[in-house]
């Protein structure tokens, strides 16, 4: 009798761990990737566009709640400076499946990154960032944060470390 017993607690054990494993994988009900960061402006390369990947993974909760402005850092001569951000110095762009007729300047720069057929509920966020830095820069430093649509407490903040492409 006692190995019955044994043998139930251990598949008992063993569900109640996957089931664990199975709900930390889907944490939030959305995923974000982080896809590029590029200079874009050609004259005095200080403008910064910085592209992430937002899917559902539980469509009820899509789109997710952003949280502004992000905490940006860059990397100048071996030091981390922060970034300030204001209205008049950053813009934001959210795009969905249409982006080759809604945001050209961002579908060129990810264009083979991401599979616009692969996912119904996804959404492409953008931060152009303007005059960031008069120092050359190639690494920075993004903190995204987003709150559950139907539980805005639940908090997702992520620190994502980009390469700086050149124009």
């Amino acid at each position: 009798m006692k190995p019955k017993i044994i043998q139930s607690v251990l598949v008992a054990l063993g569900f109640l761990f996957l089931q664990t494993s199975v709900l930390a994988q889907h944490e939030y009900t959305f995923e974000v990737k982080a896809l590029r960061a590029k200079i874009i402006d050609t004259t005095f390369k200080k403008d910064v566009i910085v592209i992430f990947y937002i899917s559902a993974v539980d469509s009820l909760d899509f789109p997710p709640v952003l949280h502004l402005p992000p905490v940006c850092s860059i990397q100048v001569n071996g030091k981390d400076e922060n970034l300030i951000f204001s209205p008049e110095n950053i813009a934001i762009s959210l795009d969905g499946d249409k982006l080759i007729l809604t945001n050209m300047l961002v579908y060129d720069i990810i264009k083979g990154m991401v599979d616009f057929t692969e996912k119904k509920n996804m959404m492409i966020l953008s931060f152009r960032m303007k005059d960031v830095s008069a120092e050359k820069f190639d690494k920075m430093s993004v903190t995204l944060s987003l709150g559950e649509k139907r539980n805005p407490d639940k908090k997702f903040a992520k620190n994502f470390v980009f390469k700086v492409d050149p124009f």
